[in-house]
């Protein structure tokens, strides 16, 4: 692998380090952008999403996992934006928060891990996306296991296009109503 130099990779956003830049670079083809068109790319944020977005980083992490060189961060971002995608979840920011805690539960488990228990510094990722779709939204959990640990993210999503149609019925309830409810 080339040397990289911290000058040539800037991302202005702040989140990629000169190794991760170096990393995308390599994957998506030195002979295609240079390392100025790079920065152009990645600091426009619609144009980084497009690139971030490829499968082809992913399966770049995945083949080359032993002798990988990318920030944490990075490797769960690439790596939970497909699963997400596949979950139909577009919303970056779902990616940022749960690969930092994946990063975090990888920290957790690798000071209670002796060193031959593993022998790469990215631990596997275990992570599974459930959506529900309703009528108002969707439910969503987000899980991940690294044991012992485990991280169970859950919410709803709400459609505001229900609201705005105004197909949701509002209930109110008074307070004789509420006194006089039967005990289940």
């Amino acid at each position: 692998m080339e040397e990289i130099h911290e000058e040539a990779y800037h991302d202005d956003i702040g989140l990629l380090t000169a190794e991760d830049m170096s990393f995308v670079h390599d994957t998506i083809g030195r002979d295609i952008l240079s390392e100025e068109e790079l920065n152009l790319v990645l600091n426009n944020p619609k144009l980084r999403s497009q690139i971030l977005d490829s499968p082809a980083l992913s399966e770049a992490l995945c083949t080359n996992l032993t002798h990988l060189n990318v920030s944490e961060f990075f490797y769960y971002s690439i790596m939970v934006r497909q699963v997400m995608l596949t979950a139909g979840l577009e919303a970056e920011e779902y990616t940022q928060n749960v690969a930092s805690s994946l990063v975090r539960m990888a920290n957790m488990r690798r000071k209670i891990m002796e060193r031959g228990d593993f022998s790469s510094r990215y631990l596997p990722l275990n992570l599974e996306v459930l959506c529900e779709e309703g009528p108002y939204g969707c439910n969503l959990r987000i899980s991940s296991r690294m044991d012992p640990y485990e991280m169970v993210l859950e919410g709803f999503i709400a459609d505001l296009k229900a609201f705005k149609n105004g197909s949701i019925d509002i209930v109110h309830v008074s307070a004789d109503t509420k006194e006089n409810k039967p005990d289940l």
